[in-house]
């Protein structure tokens, strides 16, 4: 004598309707938690960015996100690429290392002249720096940590939105 049973699961066509809808649903989450993280990062990068005299580190900084799907990429920093200033006010420089650009039209040379005057060589300058290096601002490093809690939020909230889109089959 054999005995059966019969399990009848309502609901399990949209159920399973949702979760083909999954990789729709969490880029879109995802995007918008990125796109939140890189404009709070940014906002507290900038006021910790030297400004130099020209203001033009400040300036260069930038946020964008790309890619897609499963992998979202936020990134902020200086468009300033071809140039070591945003590296080396990041992460310094250390003693003993080349000296830094300074010849006329130079921007060591136009700090010089605008902060310690004509009557300072500029030369000597960067000589100064290249002996005994530069501490490092680490403006990203500490923006970025400034951030870290927000961010936390940010894709937990779309975790949670993630969910809930599954929940009602959207």
């Amino acid at each position: 004598m054999s005995s059966g049973y019969q399990v009848k699961i309502i609901g399990l066509e949209e159920l399973l309707r949702s979760f083909a809808r999954f990789p729709q649903i969490s880029e879109k989450h995802n995007r918008t938690a990125m796109q939140k993280a890189v404009i709070t990062v940014e906002s507290n990068v900038k006021p910790l960015t030297p400004v130099g005299v020209s203001g033009r580190l400040r300036n260069s900084i930038a946020s964008e996100v790309r890619g897609g799907g499963s992998k979202i990429v936020g990134a902020i920093g200086s468009t300033l690429r071809s140039e070591e200033y945003p590296a080396v006010m990041e992460f310094g420089r250390r003693p003993g290392a080349a000296m830094p650009p300074y010849g006329p039209g130079s921007q060591l040379a136009r700090w010089v002249h605008l902060v310690l005057g004509d009557a300072v060589s500029v030369f000597q300058v960067a000589r100064g720096i290249a002996r005994k290096g530069i501490r490092g601002k680490f403006y990203l490093k500490n923006g970025f940590e400034k951030s870290r809690s927000a961010i936390m939020g940010y894709f937990q909230a779309g975790l949670r939105a993630m969910v809930e889109d599954l929940r009602r089959g959207r």
